[in-house]
């Protein structure tokens, strides 16, 4: 499981992993597990959220995403 703390306003973004086509069904997707996510901790300006995904899903915060 990966945890990352977000402030108000950032995010994170989901995307396939490099090595996947973009051709690869939903189903294809999935066939190694659903994604899962949990919020863990939050307080007045951050929550603390852990996600479960198959492999190959990236899972990024989006400031570096767009590097």
């Amino acid at each position: 499981m990966l945890v990352l703390t977000r402030k108000l306003g950032e995010s994170i973004r989901i995307t396939l992993s490099d090595d996947i086509s973009p051709e690869m069904t939903v189903a294809e997707l999935f066939s190694s597990g659903q994604i899962e996510i949990h919020y863990i901790e939050y307080d007045d300006t951050r929550i603390k959220v852990g996600i479960s995904a198959p492999l190959e899903l990236k899972i990024l915060r989006s400031e570096l995403a767009d590097q």
